[in-house]
């Protein structure tokens, strides 16, 4: 009887001091459990793409206890209109709404984001260039805007993503921009006041900064030049200054910088030949140029006769060679493989590669040009 008196005795005493519990509205011991998320605010606006705002959240255990050292996952609804890291750092995609979550355990919180960039276009544009996968123009204001694919930070709006960008957004640095030519995944341009910038990929020196290092904003082109021109081809990059002087910079696998040398260069070397151009076009393997006095050079890989010297020369050309046909030309444009111009009698004339009938001669495709050949002209004159 002594020894059931001493048991009921403990088992009261137990009771009374909540030993042997660990759960109950009195207990002090529990484990804390994420219950609920207070997020900074509600609902986020943004009024321009690649803007940035930082959301916090505050995890409360089951006792309304701040759960400080708590791990928060963050996510979108939809990235293509933001996206958020995993600090909760939300940036602008493009126009749209979405949804950001957070959670902590079984505990979470959302709030709405809405995207509602604007940029008035009726009249605006007195240029545009399309590149690869992305585009860039020019305002009558002379502001600069780009958009499209942006994973090597060819936009030049500051950001680098995987998401493109569906509008114009500023490119940095509030410069007034005379041209801009789009590349393959970079970019440059030509200031009013002649200063020459470029952005985005770089591993090969396109964007002739003296590094190889990408850049998500406009970096000055080495050599201190006033420029008229620079266009951005694929990783090779040319432009001609005030002088009338002719530059290349970046891939040079194939010659297409002109100077003699095969070798990459990340900073502008003078095209050799001592001539006075008026234009430049550079591609993704070979360059072609247009001087002042009305020829027509062209310099870089030759597989398929896109240099119009009547070759196929491997190695290619490595300085500028003259296309044949003794024409007086206006413009020139390259590309892949092909190469067309117009002369100052107003002929349309092309040559190199024609798998697919580019030339537009009316003859056999596959076989390829190896000099001009005119276009032909649909109409009469």
């Amino acid at each position: 009887m002594r020894r059931y008196r001493t048991l009921m005795g403990m088992v009261l005493l137990l009771a009374a001091c909540g030993g042997g519990s660990t759960t109950g509205p009195n207990s002090d011991i529990s484990t804390p459990t994420a219950t609920s998320i207070e997020l900074s605010g509600s609902e986020v606006t943004f009024d321009s793409l690649a803007a940035t705002t930082q959301l916090t959240a505050t995890v409360k255990d089951q006792n309304g206890q701040i759960m400080a050292n708590a791990i928060v996952a963050w996510f979108t609804s939809n990235s293509l209109v933001v996206t958020i890291s995993s600090e909760g750092l939300v940036t602008s995609v493009a126009n749209g709404p979405a949804t950001i979550t957070a959670t902590s355990g079984s505990a979470s919180a959302t709030l709405s984001v809405t995207v509602a960039a604007t940029l008035s276009t009726a009249g605006a544009w007195t240029s545009i260039a399309a590149g690869n996968m992305h585009t860039c123009g020019i305002t009558i204001a002379n502001d600069g805007y780009c958009w499209g694919d942006n994973v090597f930070g060819e936009l030049g709006n500051g950001s680098a993503s995987s998401f493109p960008l569906n509008i114009p957004a500023e490119v940095s640095g509030e410069r007034a921009w005379a041209s801009i030519s789009a590349g393959n995944s970079y970019t440059c341009g030509v200031t009013t006041a002649g200063g020459g910038y470029c952005w985005g990929y770089n591993e090969t020196g396109g964007l002739g900064d003296g590094s190889t290092t990408d850049s998500n904003v406009p970096v000055d082109v080495s050599g201190g030049h006033t420029w008229t021109s620079i266009t951005a081809g694929g990783g090779l990059t040319c432009g001609i200054t005030t002088t009338g002087n002719g530059y290349c910079w970046g891939y040079n696998g194939f010659g297409e910088l002109g100077n003699g040398s095969e070798p990459d260069s990340n900073i502008p070397i003078e095209i050799s030949g001592g001539h006075t151009w008026a234009s430049i076009n550079a591609g993704n393997s070979y360059t072609c140029g247009v001087t002042t006095a009305g020829g027509g050079y062209c310099w870089g890989f030759n597989d398929d006769g896109q240099l119009g010297n009547g070759t196929t020369d491997l190695p290619p050309g490595l300085t500028p060679t003259e296309i044949s046909g003794g024409y007086t030309w206006a413009s020139i444009s390259v590309r892949e493989d092909h190469t067309c111009g117009v002369t100052t009698a107003d002929d349309g004339h092309c040559w190199g590669g024609n798998g697919v009938g580019q030339i537009g001669d009316g003859e056999a495709t596959v076989t390829s040009r190896l000099t001009p050949v005119e276009v032909i002209t649909p109409w009469a004159p």
